[in-house]
């Protein structure tokens, strides 16, 4: 049977090219104005908007570390002058940088200034890459100022008979507003600069400004002026004078000894003043104004840009044309189904994607490979079965070489059917993450505008050419991403571990966790009443009923009526955060109710209230586990999040008793990492006395507390654990001298103190530290013991705290992500082992470094002992890895469980 074939393109909505701002008019470059009406040159002074953008966007970078925030802001600045000016004409005046004349004439000039700042300097080449993308001339000259160039340019405008507008935040530009001229910067909400503008806020007309600022001195240049004269007395005195020469040539008369003393005593300062602060109108420029007419973007310069960049709204509004041309076939009988599923067998190597069915299952599928795209709809008809029976060996079938976007749903799917698929080989989603990991998200249509210029959410999701292009697309980026993964190292990362992983985790998500209803419904009574009970003690010591929930009625009563000392404040008011309670807590009951109030509420409202209507009908909660969202390479949990439910709080406890083994007969085991972030520290530092202290079994906490205050460990005391604890885990997560000495409750002095002596006694400790923040300085990254990479363009910043978080995200990522890489190992090792044993334990959840699994009761000692083999052999350290266990009926009744042999 002839297979029908039809064709869909990859294709932009229709829009003009020059849209790549969102600021070009539809009707065309060229606007048709009436004939008297004069053309327009619209000049960019380049680093003023660089600057102001720069420092108007909080840091933003891509997910490699490249900053952007000066490039977008800079794009989206230039936007709006487009949007608000409509020019014919553009150009950007730039600073070719070295010494110019005003250097010769003073040595000092702009000596204050400080250096561009560093990830400011990053971003010029990628604004002069986009300029180049517009096809807008950037204008230097060597010897000669931005300045300099722009009023060369409005002079010759002029001359041209063309208005012209000059978008620049720099006050010495006001000199040249005028007839035909005006300056507009995108942060100023008021109307251009006109000579009205200037002279009411200097005083003085355009003209007269660089005799203004002669006068006055201009700080931000480093010019002196004439001493003790300021803004109203030098619009005064040119008002009296005319202009510089006529203020000096009458000095004599000006009232005012002190004045009169300066004008005649500096009066060469401010004639030197005058020249550095003019601009020269004569720069040699080696274009002419009609070669400045606006001109369509480029579209094959702005695509690969922006989506190197990560600027996806940027790349959305070019019209790159039709990217792909993309032939597909959609296969009907169930004889061409066993047809195509052959020639993909043979093939060996292909591409799918799956498309749900609202009552469930699969509604189609799509195959690519090569270049070939073939689409089968699974219609609710007799063939249904036969086409998938035919198509069941491509998921099953060893040795094939099967890749898609986002395998553990694909899974789910394809296991709906009746169909176990085998092991996949390429994950699209999973490899974006591994190469992307500080990515907010990894969607389909994220990788193809970013790789392959496609607008995959183009046409009709519902279409079987959509399934189809979803099909090519992860064909064509799996060719784009697997160099990538290969020159970074991170494909045995994917091969080996996260794609295994996604097998486990669906495994999870499928078997879910037995929740007990009934207790959360008596939570839920008597949570309500302890709420009920804190309110009404509030609104007493308050003295009124008010809404507990609401910041503006809290403020109202905790600092006026009640006269407490309000600690910090916010955009809209004083905080009533969690921190400020606990501090006004010390000194009152009520907001330490209000604390436990909220802790209460919370617990209720996102746990005891919302799990019953998450009970699927087999009586389980199956969360969803997310494996491509945190940058460290841990495993997430939502709807329902089951990884933050409180431990040590009794309230935790009780609502993690709602979560028990499936039957009277089975257990849950939980296994739990002893340490493991530390081990892992010992292990990356080599420090000896550390790894000494884990080989003995001792007490890590009490062997630190012995160091640090130099007794034998048996005479540590509980206090003296604790603040060695503290600081045990404090280091790991970069914690400085202030946040140990709130947490311990000692002066910062007596932090630093503590933080100095821990160095001392582990010294390998605070070596690794330099050399993981100087290499990841250098690189831009850190990698954990199986390479997963973090980027960190904060350690670029100039910005103090952000070059902190850095600092201490490089000393921890590689220890929590190396933790999260061993029990993603452990996973993968045990459900091997149960699979292959035939086993009927179920792994659960996974909790940071804990697993939860259930077996049959009599089984346990079976269980413990496998689970236990598999997470302390699944990697060899320089310490030895152990696992400490508990058991019992439900989640939050769990005892101490001891495995022996």
């Amino acid at each position: 049977m002839r297979i029908p074939r039809r064709i869909f393109h990859q294709e932009d909505e229709a829009s003009n090219s020059a849209a790549a701002f969102g600021a070009f008019p539809r009707r065309g470059l060229q606007p048709s104005y009436p004939a008297h009406k004069m053309k327009k040159l619209l000049i960019v002074d380049a680093l003023s908007q660089a600057y102001r953008a720069f420092h108007a966007i909080p840091p933003l970078s891509t997910s490699t570390g490249i900053p952007t925030n000066a490039v977008q802001g800079f794009a989206s600045m230039l936007a709006k002058g487009l949007e608000d000016h409509r020019p014919d004409y553009l150009a950007i005046a730039g600073d070719a940088g070295g010494k110019n004349f005003r250097h010769r004439a003073y040595p000092e000039y702009k000596a204050t200034r400080k250096p561009m700042p560093p990830e400011l300097r990053e971003q010029i080449p990628l604004i002069k890459d986009v300029v180049r993308g517009l096809r807008i001339p950037w204008l230097e000259v060597a010897g000669y100022e931005a300045d300099d160039i722009i009023a060369t340019l409005v002079r010759r405008a002029r001359e041209s008979g063309l208005e012209t507008v000059v978008l620049s935040a720099d006050k010495d530009l006001l000199q040249l507003v005028g007839e035909g001229v005006c300056v507009a910067s995108p942060h100023r909400e008021e109307e251009p600069y006109d000579p009205e503008g200037v002279r009411e806020r200097y005083g003085v007309r355009p003209e007269r400004l660089a005799d203004f600022l002669a006068l006055t001195g201009d700080a931000s240049d480093n010019i002196p002026g004439i001493p003790k004269v300021g803004k109203k007395t030098a619009a005064a005195l040119l008002e009296e004078y005319g202009d510089l020469e006529g203020v000096l040539a009458h000095a004599e008369e000006v009232s005012g000894n002190v004045l009169r003393e300066n004008l005649l005593r500096y009066a060469d300062q401010a004639r030197r003043a005058r020249v550095l602060v003019g601009l020269k109108d004569d720069v040699p420029l080696s274009v002419e104004i009609g070669d400045l007419v606006r001109k369509e973007p480029d579209p094959e310069v702005l695509g690969p840009l922006y989506r190197r960049l990560e600027l996806k709204g940027l790349a959305r509004k070019l019209d790159t044309g039709a990217a792909e041309e993309c032939v597909w076939e959609e296969v009907e009988s169930p004889r061409a189904v066993a047809a195509l599923a052959a020639e993909l067998a043979e093939g060996g190597t292909f591409s799918f994607s799956c498309r749900a069915r609202p009552e469930g299952g699969v509604s189609a599928l799509a195959f690519a490979a090569g270049d070939r795209v073939a689409v089968v709809e699974l219609n609710a008809d007799a063939f249904r079965s036969r086409k998938l029976e035919a198509l069941a060996p491509l998921f099953t079938a060893p040795g094939l070489r099967r890749s898609v976007h986002d395998g553990k749903a694909a899974v789910h799917l394809l296991e709906s059917e009746g169909i176990a698929p085998g092991p996949l080989q390429f994950d699209t989603l999973l490899a974006s993450y591994l190469l992307r990991p500080a990515r907010p998200e990894h969607s389909l249509e994220t990788l193809c505008w970013e790789y392959l210029d496609w607008k995959l959410d183009s046409g009709d999701p519902g279409s079987s050419g959509f399934l189809g292009r979803q099909a090519r697309a992860v064909e064509r980026l799996r060719a784009e991403l697997l160099p990538e993964l290969e020159e970074k190292k991170l494909l045995s990362l994917l091969l080996d571990l996260e794609l295994p992983v996604s097998r486990v985790l669906a495994a999870m998500e499928d078997t879910g966790v037995a929740v007990d209803r009934a207790r959360l419904k008596l939570l839920s009574v008597e949570f309500g009443e302890k709420l009920d009970e804190l309110s009404a003690r509030m609104y007493d010591l308050a003295g009124e009923t008010f809404n507990l929930n609401s910041p503006v009625q809290l403020r109202r009563v905790l600092f006026d009526k009640l006269g407490l000392a309000p600690a910090k404040k916010t955009k809209t008011g004083y905080s009533t955060d969690v921190g400020v309670l606990e501090k006004l807590a010390e000194d009152h009951e009520l907001p330490r109710l209000l604390l436990e109030y909220r802790q209460y509420f919370k617990l209720k409202s996102t746990y005891v209230d919302a799990l019953p209507a998450l009970i699927a009908a087999d009586g389980r909660v199956h969360t969803t586990f997310h494996q491509a969202v945190t940058a460290t390479g841990r495993i997430s949990s939502s709807n329902p999040n089951l990884q933050n439910i409180p431990v040590r709080s009794e309230e935790g406890r009780r609502i993690r008793e709602a979560f028990r083994a499936r039957a009277a007969d089975w257990t849950l085991v939980a296994a739990d990492y002893s340490q493991i972030e530390l081990r892992l520290l010992a292990h990356l530092s080599d420090e000896s006395r550390m790894i000494e202290a884990f080989e003995q079994g001792l007490d890590i906490h009490a062997f630190t507390a012995s160091l640090i205050f130099g007794v034998p460990i048996g005479r540590v005391s509980p206090d003296e654990r604790r603040r060695a604890k503290t600081v045990n885990f404090g280091i790991i997560y970069g914690m400085g001298a202030s946040r140990l000495s709130r947490e311990l409750g000692i002066s910062r002095g007596e932090a630093e103190d503590f933080i100095r002596a821990y160095f001392e006694r582990y010294p390998g400790v605070k070596s690794y530290y330099d050399r993981v923040i100087a290499e990841a300085c250098r690189s831009g990254y850190v990698s954990t013991i199986f390479h997963r990479r973090r980027y960190l363009p904060e350690l670029k910043s100039q910005r103090p705290m952000e070059r902190a978080f850095g600092e201490r995200a490089a000393m921890n990522a590689p220890i929590q992500g190396s933790a999260a890489d061993i029990i993603k190992k452990a996973m993968v090792e045990l459900f091997r082992r149960i699979r292959d044993d035939g086993a009927a334990w179920k792994m659960l959840l996974q909790i940071h470094d804990e697993l939860l699994l259930e077996c049959p009761r009599s089984e346990t000692v079976a269980a413990a002992r496998v689970i236990r083999d598999c997470m302390e052999k699944v990697v060899s350290l320089r310490v030895p890895i152990l696992v400490d266990f508990k058991t019992g009926s439900t989640w939050g009744e769990m005892a101490a469980y001891r495995v022996e042999g």
